[in-house]
């Protein structure tokens, strides 16, 4: 449930940030932006391809929308309501630093929908920082039922992006809520992950909820939709790459999220 929102508002490479850029970090990315072309969603696409190609830099709202005209393509997604990011090379083990500023406190609806319906709102500050690990090929353990041989997933490609400053918060409508019970909840995020597995790609936001259990969401970038039922390899990926995040973070003496 977090994902489509996060996804969509994290996609747009922009001035601005905490820290100082050079000028040559600023002008590094092409005019011509890379496209993942499998991938419906146009700011989807565009956000998927920076992050493979490991490109670092600035990308203004300006610079985006000259692309999608380009194109002639338009998005659903609520990328305006960012004012600024930032992707730039990070000490330590990451890849990156990822510094995002909105217009004002975060509010927006879900833009995409569940059995027809648009769930709830993203909430959040007016700024926040990802704190982001190339992890390439990752080969995780599976049990399809309890006392089953374990299976191996083999996920490419992998970037697990961690939430180090501030809060962005999925509010789910109370009766759907109450309906779907642990299936959609209240949560608070604490990372992202985008991964390749058989032949498609995903993103995955996982997080907790109020009483601090796991909560994590799926989104197909191909098929352009929330995973929904969410099948159990996705939580069993869920499961790990929280526990790996957590590790990361813990190594390098931070804490994830919230």
């Amino acid at each position: 449930m977090l994902l489509a929102v996060v996804f969509g508002l994290a996609g747009v490479f922009s001035r601005g940030g905490e820290g100082t850029r050079s000028q040559e970090v600023e002008d590094c990315l092409p005019e011509q932006l890379p496209f993942e072309p499998q991938i419906k969603e146009p700011v989807f696409s565009v956000m998927v391809a920076l992050l493979r190609s490991g490109l670092y830099g600035v990308l203004t709202r300006e610079h985006l929308e000259r692309e999608l005209g380009r194109r002639s393509l338009r998005s659903r997604l609520p990328y305006r309501t960012v004012r600024e990011v930032e992707r730039l090379p990070a000490a330590s083990g990451q890849t990156a630093r990822v510094s995002v500023r909105f217009e004002t406190a975060l509010d927006v609806p879900i833009p995409y929908s569940i059995l027809w319906y648009h769930p709830g709102r993203i909430r959040g500050g007016d700024s926040c920082t990802f704190r982001e690990w190339k992890l390439g090929s990752v080969r995780l353990p599976h049990e399809s039922k309890p006392g089953a041989s374990p299976t191996t997933l083999e996920l490419s490609d992998v970037h697990l992006l961690g939430l180090d400053t501030g809060r962005l918060e999925v509010d789910i409508d109370g009766w759907l809520d109450r309906l779907m019970g642990s299936a959609i909840d209240d949560t608070a995020l604490t990372g992202l992950v985008v991964f390749g597995y058989r032949g498609r790609e995903y993103g995955m936001a996982i997080g907790y909820n109020s009483r601090r259990r796991a909560r994590s969401g799926a989104f197909d970038f191909e098929r352009d939709r929330i995973v929904f039922p969410y099948p159990a390899e996705l939580r069993t990926v869920a499961r790990l790459m929280r526990g790996r995040l957590e590790a990361l973070a813990g190594g390098e003496g931070g804490i994830i999220g919230p």
